[in-house]
């Protein structure tokens, strides 16, 4: 074409010819639209998602590895208590009455 930037002004000029075409234009304009749209708030949802299933699984792995560590702490305090015990009645039996 000679006058391409006259071509795409007459076809966008042919948009307005009735109220029919203009309508149907806007509409197919707003679902292309909301399309786009919808597309990337799902692909953000699935981010989203799998960020918060890794973060929940990394979350239940550290307190789970807290809580074995307590248990520990406790046997090591349960034993530690017992040799006292122990210390103790061999020191009291071992002493005349």
């Amino acid at each position: 074409m000679l006058f391409p930037v006259l071509s795409n002004t007459i076809s966008f000029l042919q948009l307005f010819v009735d109220k029919d075409t203009l309508v149907t234009a806007l509409n197919n304009a707003h679902d292309t639209h909301m399309l786009a749209i919808d597309s990337q708030e799902d692909s953000i949802s699935q981010t989203v998602a799998k960020d918060m299933a890794v973060l929940v699984k990394d979350l239940s792995a550290r307190e789970i590895k807290r809580n074995r560590q307590k248990v520990v702490e406790i046997e090591r305090y349960v034993d530690f208590q017992k040799e006292e015990f122990d210390s103790l009645e061999q020191s009291t039996m071992s002493y005349p009455s």
